[in-house]
């Protein structure tokens, strides 16, 4: 979402608050907001729509929303994989790095693949090798659910054969970001060290928890 999405949120949020009987709370709807901003809009509408239609006590936490958001383990393993297959059918190849903004889904396809080069070999589904593309797809969405059930921050970067010879022009060195929708940009290398900074925090304190 937007910061002009927030009083759209806010409003949803009265209403909601109100269907089920609860005093309106300026810092309860300022605490879903800081949770479910990385969502669209809409789709943060449609989960608040589906908790006016469920039972709640005493009120729903905003996990309860992303799980109506995302839906299942397994859709939200499906939707990462059809996200994957986006990147190739809009011709993003591994010669390119990719930067993912669902970490689970970049160590996804280090598990499954090896890594970013290799996952560029998996066959497609109207290939030669259909039985091959079904194996993976099973394997993607198996890995995917566990992964997802660590909890933790995963390095989103899938360096592309580009970066792991070194850059030959400026170019080259512009990073695809594929997003929580699936939708697919482009970045520049600085914009690309940026986001790393901000990732680390998260990423050490969740090898700390390893430990």
């Amino acid at each position: 979402m937007q910061s002009s999405d927030e009083r759209r949120f806010s409003e949803a949020m009265a209403v909601l608050t109100s269907v089920l009987g609860q005093e309106q709370s300026r810092v309860r709807i300022k605490g879903f907001w800081m949770t479910l901003r990385q969502y669209p809009l809409e789709a943060v509408l449609r989960a608040i729509e589906a908790a006016m239609m469920t039972k709640w006590y005493p009120f729903p936490q905003p996990a309860d929303l992303i799980a109506f958001i995302e839906g299942s383990p397994e859709d939200r393993a499906e939707i990462s994989w059809a996200h994957l297959w986006r990147l190739f059918d809009r011709g993003v190849s591994t010669y390119r790095t990719v930067y993912c903004d669902d970490s689970v889904l970049a160590e996804c396809v280090r598990a499954v693949f090896g890594d970013w080069l290799r996952a560029g070999l998996c066959p497609r589904a109207d290939s030669d090798d259909p039985v091959g593309y079904q194996t993976y797809h099973k394997t993607w969405v198996k890995t995917y659910q566990a992964l997802s059930r660590i909890q933790r921050t995963y390095d989103p970067v899938l360096r592309g054969r580009a970066a792991l010879e070194g850059f030959k022009t400026e170019r080259e060195a512009d990073t695809v970001r594929l997003d929580r929708q699936g939708r697919i940009g482009l970045m520049t290398h600085e914009a690309l060290k940026r986001l790393q900074v901000q990732e680390r925090p998260a990423m050490v304190r969740a090898l700390e928890a390893d430990v």
